[in-house]
């Protein structure tokens, strides 16, 4: 059977959505998982590029109205033996990396506040995520807040590994 039309684009769009998130997990690695071959190894630091201004959230917020946060930095965090480490706010992020770099890695955080629809906040449970791929070195950053029923601004990060 052969697709044509629309269908056909379609299939294509999803086959290079799948392709292009591929080295990025959905979930955590795992230690079985995690890449040994020390091809990602070192200091790594990530800084944001872009924070788009207005954002749907999956949370009980429809959209947010997100600042900016291009040159906000990430890091340094190392990875040693296919283990991620990242100190955020106080607190320590752990995780794995995988044979194509890629890796998620999620922690409570301490507040940084929220705002949106004319109303601020600070949230009493907020949630770090940030993942990406260390090959490609592209990733995605964002506090969520319990409160809002995870809604929080993510924000593009770009990798580099330093010296």
């Amino acid at each position: 059977m052969q697709v044509t039309g629309k269908y056909a684009l379609l299939s294509g769009l999803a086959m290079m959505l799948c392709v292009s998130c591929s080295s990025v997990p959905l979930m955590p690695v795992s230690a079985s998982g995690k890449d040994s071959s020390g091809r990602f190894d070192g200091r790594w630091l990530g800084t944001v590029t872009r924070t788009p201004s207005t954002q749907q959230s999956t949370g009980n917020v429809s959209y947010m109205r997100c600042s900016d946060r291009s040159g906000l930095t990430i890091g340094p965090f190392m990875v040693t033996d296919g283990s991620f480490r990242l100190n955020y706010r106080g607190e320590s992020v752990t995780t794995y990396v995988n044979s194509s770099g890629g890796f998620k890695a999620t922690a409570p955080v301490k507040s940084e506040g929220f705002s949106g629809g004319g109303a601020s906040f600070v949230s009493q449970k907020d949630t770090l995520l940030v993942s990406g791929s260390l090959e490609s070195k592209k990733g995605t950053f964002r506090v969520t807040s319990v409160d809002l029923g995870g809604a929080g601004c993510a924000s593009v990060l770009e990798f580099k590994k330093l010296k």
